[in-house]
């Protein structure tokens, strides 16, 4: 279902405004919004570590799921019936003409969609390390609740650093700025994984060092969000600037095609993993899971955790800057589209986006 919400979703999104810098400002306060999403099922391990022993692990999270899925059918239905759009979108005739095939080869000599579309792929990175963060904070901390205790911590930044991300995007641009919090991030990730997760001889201290790290790395973490949709806006105002027409429907399908292949990806990284260092869980009599000691198997989870997103975020970081929309090119574009769409807007109802 999300295959087909989430296009849709987005299209909406970059259609609500023909301003590319209020779009910007809409697309970070959505963000800023989704980020209290990101940050209460963070606070679920609190439940595995608190509530009675005698609750098996896997009730626990069953109900946390059907929780957070109610709640993700409750706000999307509203959202379903609040957005509108205000861009000129294509007639019905523009799409009678543009066939099947036009399409496709509009996808294929789009050179901002195969970017993003290589920076989409390095999101396995992030994703093989997240697939195994359970299995890092149970065994080689010690607590599952550690991860709550950090999300505490590194998702703090956010709430700060995303107020300012629509001001950097004027200074600095908005290819830039994805490009500085992407490296910046893995950068943090790859002094992590040599640094360890166990430096000292001191648990207390060891965690501590794991949630620094992991807080200037999240840092960003919302910035890379919100620059990560912006730029797909751009995208889709360079394919109408080239082409006279928007084609959200295709271009959407083949980055969502692309996301999807790398979850998967990422699911089955992780699970080779797993299973190549033989990790089997460890339960108690009530059916709690208990941390494993083993060096090895300890050091292999360790180094998919923190290595696989460096290597990720620094993909991430190159790929983006063969992004061609910045600069005078995206000022051009702007300006040509912007006489584009009021004479569309003219032809079809008498009047102008002004008048609006």
């Amino acid at each position: 279902a999300g295959s087909f919400y989430n296009p849709a979703y987005k299209a909406v999104l970059y259609n609500l405004t023909p301003n590319p810098n209020e779009r910007n400002k809409l697309i970070a306060a959505d963000t800023y919004v989704d980020l209290f999403g990101v940050w209460l099922p963070s606070l679920f391990p609190f439940f595995v570590d608190y509530l009675p022993r005698t609750i098996p692990t896997r009730n626990i999270y069953l109900v946390g799921a059907i929780v957070f899925i109610a709640l993700v059918i409750i706000f999307r239905i509203f959202g379903f019936f609040s957005l509108r759009e205000r861009v000129p979108l294509a007639s019905r005739d523009e799409m009678k003409s543009t066939s099947v095939w036009k399409s496709v080869k509009q996808v294929a000599s789009c050179r901002p969609m195969w970017v993003l579309m290589i920076k989409g792929f390095f999101g396995m990175g992030k994703g093989t390390g997240q697939q195994v963060a359970n299995y890092f904070w149970l065994n080689c901390t010690g607590k599952l609740s550690n991860a709550a205790i950090s999300g505490l911590f590194t998702g703090l930044p956010s709430y700060f650093v995303l107020p300012f991300a629509t001001k950097l995007t004027k200074k600095i641009g908005l290819r830039n700025l994805s490009v500085l919090s992407y490296g910046y991030c893995g950068l943090v990730y790859l002094i992590m994984y040599f640094v360890g997760y166990k430096p000292t001889d001191n648990h207390f201290i060891n965690l501590i060092i794991i949630v620094v790290f992991l807080t200037l790395a999240g840092a960003m973490n919302s910035v890379q969000r919100y620059c990560g949709t912006a730029l797909e806006g751009d995208m889709y105002d360079y394919v109408e600037w080239k082409t006279g027409i928007r084609n959200e429907g295709m271009m959407s399908a083949a980055m969502g095609y692309i996301t999807l292949v790398s979850n998967n990806i990422s699911t089955i990284l992780s699970g080779v993993i797993i299973a190549a260092i033989k990790y089997e869980p460890l339960l108690n009599s009530h059916g709690v899971v208990i941390p494993q000691t083993d060096p090895k198997m300890l050091s292999a989870i360790w180094t998919v955790f923190a290595l696989a997103p460096a290597i990720g975020r620094i993909g991430k970081a190159v790929s983006l800057m063969f992004f061609n929309v910045d600069g005078k090119v995206k000022e051009q574009m702007m300006e040509d589209l912007a006489v584009t769409r009021a004479q569309k807007l003219k032809s079809r109802t008498g009047t102008t986006e002004d008048a609006q």
